[in-house]
């Protein structure tokens, strides 16, 4: 069995894979960034069986006839338990990019379009930060977290990890402030023309698509208030995804 500590954003686990021919695929699940970890400090273990099963704290989550479809879920239960046990941060399911020293953040969960928009930005010149989280510390920068993007490609739209480079953009390395906030969902046959809203609007934006809100309410509004003071709530459906990009780099810009 191949067993490792690791650390990330303030979350200290172990993992053990039972099939060693997994171990190096199953490490490269591990949060974007993550460190060599102190045993003593570990706070959730998971487990991916020979047989496929995953196990995050003794609990199974899910099992899979085939080693990609184990991965994923291991993927999953580590994001999911270090996004609600972080002490540090505060994740709220967005996808983020940058441009200079501004972070743009388009909060919401799979399937309101979020990554395919990321995916524009990128090709139209920004800088990659994630289309999983925005990580907001208690001063309310928004840190990367790097992961591949999650997007349907090839017949029937099959999910791909791609790295961003293979879209010819980069990605961020230090914490940002936020400049923008869109508020968006894609509508087919429409165009975007946002209505600007009030820096609370944006808060309240985050805060329903954010992880431990039930468990740290306070913690997460105060960081969420200084996270959006100072930025722009752009809100309205969207349409197809490259002219919209525009449209929001250019706000990020103004």
């Amino acid at each position: 069995m191949s067993r490792i500590v690791f650390a990330a954003y303030g979350v200290t686990g172990e993992l053990a894979v039972e099939d060693p021919a997994l171990a190096d695929r199953a490490r490269g699940v591990l949060p974007p960034g993550w460190t060599q970890g102190d045993d003593a400090d570990v706070r959730a273990r998971f487990v991916l069986t020979a047989d496929g099963t995953v196990t995050a704290d003794g609990e199974p989550v899910g099992e899979a006839d085939r080693p990609d479809q184990a991965l994923g879920t291991l993927d999953a239960a580590i994001r999911s338990r270090v996004s609600a046990l972080s002490p540090d941060f505060v994740f709220v399911h967005a996808g983020v990019v940058a441009v200079g020293e501004r972070a743009l953040v388009i909060p919401g969960r799979t399937h309101t379009g979020k990554t395919t928009l990321v995916a524009a930005l990128l090709e139209a010149g920004a800088r990659y930060c994630s289309d999983e989280y925005a990580v907001v510390d208690a001063d309310g920068l928004v840190h990367p977290y790097p992961r591949p993007l999650s997007l349907r490609r090839g017949p029937g739209g099959t999910q791909e990890e791609v790295p961003v480079e293979q879209l010819g953009a980069v990605a961020q390395a230090s914490a940002l402030p936020i400049a923008v906030i869109a508020v968006t969902r894609f509508l087919p046959g429409t165009r975007w023309a946002p209505v600007e809203e009030a820096p609370a609007q944006g808060a309240m934006a985050l805060l329903k698509n954010t992880i431990p809100a039930r468990e740290r309410p306070r913690e997460v509004l105060a960081t969420l208030r200084r996270a959006v003071a100072g930025a722009r709530v752009l809100s309205g459906v969207r349409g197809e995804a490259a002219p919209t990009a525009q449209m929001l780099l250019d706000a990020l810009r103004a």
